[in-house]
């Protein structure tokens, strides 16, 4: 595998040759890439003040073009204007230590010669683009690089939902198991991180389709072809979302129906226990008054009286729960 990176710097300009590979490559003059009439893909980070200057200054984009690209907070949107396009994505941070709910946006401005891109934080798809056209076995052309950036971001979502489905069948085995441990806190982060994701599919599935019916010249047939399986993979994965979600919920009802049936059942218990307790009781205290006239007091077998008295009338009580099934 080759060690070519994209964010090795804060700044890359790539020269497409049209046959898979590079042209050129370079961290400097990146004027002059955007004034060569040839597919060029220039890769920037957003909050580095060079890229900023340079975005500002000598990139010749609008300044509604520029916004977008420096934007710190996006959602996935579209838009067309004459032969130009501006599209904002997100995908998945794939660092694990960051959590399957990190969302981060790649931002992509093109005419369909020139391709621009930021970024915050890293994607795993442009170094992975960046590498197959080092190697020769990339895009052709700037549109085609748009379009499996566009396949890179979504294939970012596969293995985190795929991840999420699996923590959701752990908890529904473990139901099924009788498990007794509280799940309550874990099944409450899944459902944050399923809501964290999906609040940013539809929008991203609506801009997709935006860029399918748009009527950009250099968009053709094909990409949209492309584009449309993409975006059934979206969908598709937009509905395993909500299943899981739907699922996640009705663990949580389980759970929780579980925990309060063993709360009712201790709590019966309880009841039980003192209803039976509460005319013994009764009968003891009555009998342990310091008042003159108790019976029994000098006859040597009242005690064992008393005792029998209790156990008679504690073996009546059950009885009585026995024969209207409250036990």
């Amino acid at each position: 595998m080759s060690d070519f990176s994209l964010e090795a710097t804060v700044f890359r300009a790539l020269t497409l040759d049209g046959k898979g590979g590079l042209a050129m490559s370079g961290n400097k003059d990146a004027a002059s890439f955007m004034r060569r009439d040839t597919p060029n893909w220039i890769h920037l980070r957003a909050d580095n003040e060079a890229c900023r200057e340079w975005l500002e200054n000598a990139s010749l984009l609008h300044p509604v073009a520029v916004q977008a690209l420096l934007s710190e907070e996006t959602r996935p949107r579209t838009l067309c204007r004459g032969s130009r396009l501006l599209i904002t994505l997100r995908g998945v941070n794939t660092n694990i230590a960051t959590g399957v709910a990190d969302l981060i946006s790649l931002r992509c401005w093109s005419d369909g010669e020139q391709l621009v891109t930021s970024y915050l934080r890293a994607l795993d798809c442009t170094d992975e683009q960046g590498q197959l056209l080092e190697q020769g076995e990339g895009a052709k052309d700037v549109p085609s690089l748009l379009v499996a950036l566009i396949e890179g971001v979504i294939d970012t979502l596969h293995d985190p939902i795929a991840h999420l489905e699996d923590h959701i069948i752990g908890f529904e085995e473990a139901l099924l198991e009788s498990t007794q441990q509280d799940w309550r806190a874990e099944l409450s982060a899944l459902r944050k991180d399923i809501v964290a994701i999906r609040r940013y599919l539809p929008p991203q599935r609506e801009a997709i389709d935006r860029l399918i019916a748009s009527t950009l010249p250099w968009i053709d047939d094909n990409h949209r072809v492309a584009l449309r399986e993409t975006n059934d993979r979206l969908s598709r994965l937009i509905e395993q979302l909500d299943e899981i979600r739907e699922r996640a919920s009705l663990a949580q009802e389980e759970l929780l129906a579980r925990l309060s049936e063993d709360t009712s059942r201790r709590s019966y218990v309880f009841a039980v226990v003192a209803t039976l307790f509460l005319p013994l009781g009764f009968l003891t205290g009555l009998l342990g008054i310091n008042v003159g006239g108790m019976p029994g007091v000098d006859d040597a077998s009242a005690f064992w009286w008393v005792v029998g008295t209790c156990v008679a009338l504690g073996a009546a009580l059950l009885i009585a729960f026995r024969v209207n099934r409250w036990l």
